[in-house]
């Protein structure tokens, strides 16, 4: 039937020929888009595809994100699903639901097994029969635990002057350096009489090793110890053929006075005495351990003596501790220079050339700091005992000098020097 409509082209129920009222809706509250007044269709959604609550018809808003606030792949904003881990399955510290982290640790740093990243276990053991703990401690933490051994022969000098080792070495693989630490430590770890004797540390300077550090004695305690530990070759171990290795020996220097403190430094820095240092250091000067001309710039002696008291008189004689002497130890004077080395002969000579140095210089002018002065003043036969195995390896590595001869003594129970006589120049 045929609608009548007014002068305004609506019927009488207020809908004109298409069915909208005046403001554009159909009976069911709709207009010509199908949207009501709210600007939702039938269904409940905007222009849009969203709902009054902001969800399309999958459930999800304009971010993609439901109304528990997880999108299509089920994760958040932050990227986690509702158990809180994200596309790779680890929670916001990092961790899976096992409680590992990419690496395959926990959150005190053990893998599955119960091992860290360098393979040991809570309690440091590493599954070998070794602790780390036990035999190879943080850099310098010897310090707290080594220091003077009775010497029968040398406590009896006067002055009393004891010396202390560094030696540094490397390990042909890393995870063999707790094994060869234990084989130092079984070796040398304790004197006969049960003093500690020496203890290996950890030495960012080295590739895959660390540092022998010994206590404070004489040369007849050394000598035993190190008989010990080198008599037998320490497999896997290696100091001399290294880029890395170097050997330090400490001086006590309670004896010693700033003018003695001088004329070791003027000895050890004069050019003219560069082939014996050299024969002894087994390489030449770095950035490590330099060796200036001390005597043409005599500045650091002023400086030194601007200190009050001779401690910081003698601390103060190094533009730093990188010189091939270095005071600034409370102290002892450490005598950088020395290469690594694993023979007993060269780590004797380097031990017996310190102790040598020191007494030579605090005896000898100050005009007559030569490198022959120095070889008549270890060939007296009462220095001669003390300096047996520095002869024997200066008469193989200094030749064109007046060396004193080798007697009976000197070649005594002395292995044969047979390390290379190559340059080296190398950071420790």
């Amino acid at each position: 039937m045929k609608k009548t409509l007014n002068a305004d082209g609506y019927d009488a129920d207020g809908y004109d020929a298409d069915g909208y009222d005046a403001d554009g809706y159909d009976a069911d509250g709709y207009d010509a888009d199908g949207y009501n007044a709210d600007g939702y269709n039938a269904d409940g959604y905007d222009a849009d595809g969203y709902n009054a609550d902001g969800y399309d018809a999958d459930g999800y808003d304009a971010d993609g994100y439901n109304a528990d606030g997880y999108n299509a792949d089920g994760y958040n904003a932050d990227g986690y699903n509702a158990d809180g881990y994200d596309a790779d399955g680890y929670d916001a510290d990092g961790y899976n639901a096992d409680g590992y982290d990419a690496d395959g640790y926990d959150a005190d740093g053990y893998n599955a097994d119960g091992y860290d990243a360098d393979g040991y276990d809570a309690d440091g053991n590493n599954g070998r029969g070794n602790n780390r703990y036990a035999c190879i401690g943080e850099y310098h933490s010897s310090n707290r635990k080594l220091g003077y051994i009775y010497s029968p022969i040398f406590d009896k000098e006067k002055p009393r002057v004891m010396l202390g080792l560094e030696l540094e070495v490397e390990c042909e693989e890393e995870d063999a350096r707790e094994d060869t630490a234990l084989v130092v430590l079984d070796r040398i770890g304790r004197t006969n009489e049960g003093s500690r004797y020496a203890l290996c540390e950890n030495d960012g300077s080295l590739d895959a090793g660390f540092e022998i550090v010994t206590g404070y004695t004489g040369l007849d305690i050394h000598q035993q110890q190190l008989t010990d530990l080198l008599s037998k070759p320490l497999r896997g171990a290696k100091s001399h053929d290294t880029t890395t290795c170097g050997l330090h020996v400490h001086v006590c220097k309670a004896d010693m006075t700033l003018y003695h403190a001088a004329k070791l430094i003027l000895f050890i820095n004069n050019p003219q005495n560069a082939d014996l240092i050299f024969a002894v250091a087994r390489r030449k000067e770095s950035r490590w351990c330099a060796i200036k001309d001390k005597k043409t710039d005599m500045d650091w002696l002023k400086y030194a003596r601007r200190e009050r008291g001779r401690e910081w008189q003698l601390r103060n004689l190094n533009e730093n501790r990188y010189e091939a002497l270095n005071f600034s130890n409370p102290k002892t004077v450490e005598f950088r220079l020395f290469r690594g080395s694993l023979i007993l002969n060269t780590v004797m000579a380097c031990l017996e050339f310190s102790r040598a140095a020191w007494f030579f210089s605090r005896e000898a002018s100050a005009s007559n700091l030569t490198t022959q002065a120095f070889l008549d003043y270890i060939g007296k036969p009462e220095n001669r005992r003390n300096t047996h195995h520095l002869l024997k390896l200066l008469h193989a590595r200094l030749p064109g000098y007046r060396l004193p001869k080798l007697n009976a003594e000197n070649r005594k129970d002395i292995p044969p020097h047979t390390e290379k006589k190559g340059v080296l120049t190398c950071a420790y």
